[in-house]
């Protein structure tokens, strides 16, 4: 997971907000590699489950702040540009982004892209800065490594559809990549992902979640003992 969007996971912070964080980049990621039921009532039961966990304030629900354009179809856009480059990321991750594959989707002439971009880099950068502006005032909370202000700000972001959306194309255009075997290994084994997900306790949900965000971010080595232990405390 990229350290300068996500924060990194240290050994000075409590193995609680640890967790919850790491049950915060479950719901993130997963959400990105498409792993979880896309239905408010999945977010309100995980969002909650981790807030209480954590003991900061409960979010405002998602319930009844539905937006077609943000919450249904984040990664799509009614601008052009803006569309072809969230498409190609999806399907071929921003490496597979060129000005004329660019230019072919959002049918726009290749010798205007290049004239007024350059290079496709410049154009994801361009881009990328619009839907970070376009969702948030200070980016600093979502760089703050495991703590209670970065679950509070993470469970704020989370719960307001258009930041969400926001925060969703960052991590798309930043280049963060949930790998294929471990979204499906999470869609297929996951207690968070499955149908029986609603009857979970608040402890195993987060559980579950910790699980994915470390499975999902592909971060090298295994969880310390402090984490492991508190996982093992949360599945009983």
């Amino acid at each position: 997971m990229r350290e300068d969007i996500m924060g990194e996971v240290g050994t000075t912070v409590d193995a609680r907000t640890r967790i919850a964080c790491l049950a915060l980049d479950g719901c993130m990621l997963g959400w990105l590699g498409g792993v979880y039921p896309d239905d408010a009532d999945w977010w309100e039961r995980s969002l909650r489950a981790v807030a209480h966990y954590a003991d900061v304030p409960v979010p405002s629900t998602r319930l009844g702040s539905f937006s077609e354009r943000w919450e249904r179809f984040p990664l799509r856009d009614e601008e052009p540009l803006v569309d072809a480059l969230l498409t190609l990321a999806r399907t071929g991750g921003v490496g597979s982004i060129t000005l004329d594959r660019v230019a072919l989707i959002a049918d726009r002439d290749p010798e205007w892209l290049d004239s007024m971009y350059g290079s496709a880099q410049e154009l994801v950068e361009d881009v990328l800065d619009r839907v970070m502006s376009d969702g948030f005032d200070d980016l600093s909370p979502l760089h703050l490594a495991p703590c209670r202000a970065a679950v509070t700000s993470r469970l704020d972001v989370l719960t307001d559809d258009r930041r969400a959306a926001a925060l969703l194309r960052t991590l798309l255009l930043s280049g963060v990549e949930v790998p294929q075997h471990a979204a499906l290994a999470a869609r297929q084994l996951s207690p968070a992902a499955l149908p029986q997900h609603r009857s979970l306790s608040d402890g195993r949900r987060v559980a579950a979640l910790a699980m994915d965000g470390w499975a999902l971010s592909a971060p090298p080595g295994e969880p310390d003992e402090s984490l492991l232990a508190e996982l093992r405390r949360l599945l009983r």
